[in-house]
């Protein structure tokens, strides 16, 4: 019995004994594994737990960026760019993918039709579709609206000057030349939330804004274009929906104050423009060299008076002149016979009789050095596109000796000038002589309007005495008081100066041709129409009237 109890007393200690080991090294491992725990759970919350964050964030999460460029402001800083706001809905492309009932919901609100809404879905290769909405949609189901700064203004004015430039670096106008400054933006952040399956989660009121650069930057550009006369001129131009030109500048500045080609195009919409068909994307007023008919006028008068011609001669105009036995006859407009008039009256009625007798006088080689010396044909450079302006044309000494002087000194088939190189004669002879650096950029500036560098500009060059400028302003002054203009009604400003040229492309069709300044004594303004395919009737009716509405509606609204 006594052996029992000592034999089961020493079994409990050799039990409690081991049991106690047991536990012991159960807790030593226990602690080892709850401490590698800790360490693990501190190494990932320290080191790894902010990547994998991001990583399930980047699942849950989906980032918006939308940002605005530089702008393009007028001379008075009025946005001709980034002026309006568009809405646009975002929706996953999960949820409208294959979902043709939610497809047909969207249509309704927003500015796509059903084959283009499949072009966006196709075409779109990350989460989010962004989708033009209706300007009168609030709300919609599944998607947020976001409002936008709209790049181009629905009006679609200055389109050729504006421009454009796509992702393989394509384009014209400001947006091309400047497209390294423009492109600088100020981005704006939206975070939004997607479920497992990619679908918004709430409404964009419960989303994160961020602005990530509100600073003033240098990324924008001012013109010297006033947006009031440009859209004067275009409504000139399109109320009568005429092809071809305009351009109005500042005689003493030679600021341009307005340029139009029409027709023009959608910024909005470029793809739809067709430029083998209608030549949209033409810029005409630097691209398109034309026949400048009897506006070339003003140089054989030039290259006369420097030739030291008798202002009071008197010559016959018999209706029609012939230079060579057997060669159609030149004839006066509707054949009328002026009869003996000196060179101003010829001027004022634009006499072609009377000028290709004094072209003829003065020799082709005379007229084609006069137009040489004076850079008619030169490229004039207004800081736009200059790589794709066109140079005037003109013939070779062969083509105008003898009975090719004639077409010369009509300004027909022997020479070809763009509008701008026509304006920028004008522009000489209303500042006497002296040519003036036109330009269509006064300078930098900032995101905020400001100004932040104006560039300079080449000195005045002298082209020609200012005796022969001032016989020239002369007789520009009689065609508007009593010549071919006559139907200019401009007194009440001060009266207009300037020269007509109807140029005939076919049997069928003409263009009409203006360039003059007003007020005729002290210039202010300079301008030049070109009216294109008028059929048969004359610059009088077209250039003359497009001219008259232009400078009434400045003064008007000075």
């Amino acid at each position: 019995m006594m052996f029992w109890k000592y034999y089961n007393k020493t079994s409990w200690r050799y039990f409690m004994t081991k049991t106690n080991k047991r536990l012991s090294l159960f807790f030593k491992i226990f602690l080892i594994i709850f401490v590698a725990y800790i360490i693990r759970l501190s190494w990932i919350q320290l080191f790894t737990g902010p990547k994998l964050k991001q990583k399930a964030e980047q699942q849950r999460d989906y980032e918006l960026t939308t940002s605005q460029g530089g702008t393009i402001f007028d001379r008075n800083m009025v946005p001709l760019t980034n002026k309006g706001t568009q809405k646009y809905i975002y929706t996953s492309l999960k949820t409208i993918k294959d979902n043709k009932d939610y497809q047909l919901y969207l249509l309704d609100k927003i500015k796509l039709s059903e084959e283009e809404l499949d072009k966006y879905i196709s075409n779109t290769k990350n989460n989010m579709l962004k989708i033009p909405a209706k300007d009168n949609i609030n709300n919609v189901k599944n998607g947020i609206i976001v409002d936008e700064t709209k790049e181009y203004s629905e009006n679609n004015l200055l389109t050729h000057v504006i421009g454009y430039v796509n992702e393989n670096g394509v384009g014209i106008g400001i947006k091309k030349e400047y497209d390294s400054l423009l492109s600088k933006s100020n981005n704006t952040k939206l975070k939004v939330i997607l479920d497992g399956k990619s679908r918004l989660l709430s409404s964009k009121d419960d989303y994160l804004e961020v602005n990530e650069n509100n600073d003033t930057i240098r990324n924008s550009i001012q013109l010297t274009i006033d947006y009031n006369i440009q859209q004067i001129v275009e409504e000139a131009m399109e109320e009568k929906e005429y092809k071809g030109a305009v351009i109005v500048t500042d005689v003493e500045s030679g600021d341009i104050l307005a340029l139009t080609s029409q027709p023009d195009f959608d910024l909005n919409n470029i793809g739809d423009s067709n430029k083998e068909k209608d030549s949209e994307q033409m810029n005409r007023i630097i691209q398109v060299p034309y026949y400048p008919a009897s506006t070339f006028k003003t140089v054989i008068l030039l290259s006369a008076l420097e030739d030291g011609i008798d202002l009071e001669q008197k010559f016959e105009c018999n209706g029609s002149i012939t230079l060579a036995e057997g060669q159609e006859p030149f004839s006066c407009h509707d054949n009328v016979v002026h009869g003996e008039i000196n060179l101003k009256e010829a001027f004022t009625v634009s006499c072609n009789s009377i000028f290709i007798e004094l072209a003829n006088i003065l020799g082709g080689k005379k007229i084609l050095e006069t137009v040489e010396r004076i850079g008619l044909t030169n490229k004039v450079d207004i800081d736009l596109d200059l790589d794709i302006e066109e140079k005037g044309e003109v013939s070779k000494l062969e083509k105008v000796l003898g009975p090719g002087i004639g077409n010369l000194a009509l300004g027909q088939e022997h020479i070809k000038l763009t509008p701008l190189q026509i304006h920028n004669l004008t522009m000489i002879i209303a500042n006497n002589g002296i040519k003036k650096d036109m330009s269509i950029i006064k300078g930098y500036a900032t995101n905020k309007g400001d100004i932040s560098m104006q560039f300079e500009r080449e000195n005045d060059e002298w082209i020609f005495d200012r005796s022969y400028a001032e016989i020239i302003k002369d007789y520009m002054k009689s065609v508007v008081e009593v010549g071919t203009a006559s139907n200019l009604d401009l007194s009440e400003y001060g009266g207009a100066a300037g020269k007509t040229g109807t140029a005939q492309k076919n049997n069928i069709n003409n263009n009409g041709l203006f360039t003059g300044f007003s007020p005729s004594d002290n210039p202010k303004y300079a301008v030049t129409v070109i009216v294109e395919d008028i059929g048969h009737k004359y610059s009088s009716s077209t250039a003359v009237e497009v001219f008259n509405k232009i400078i009434k509606k400045i003064n008007l609204e000075k």
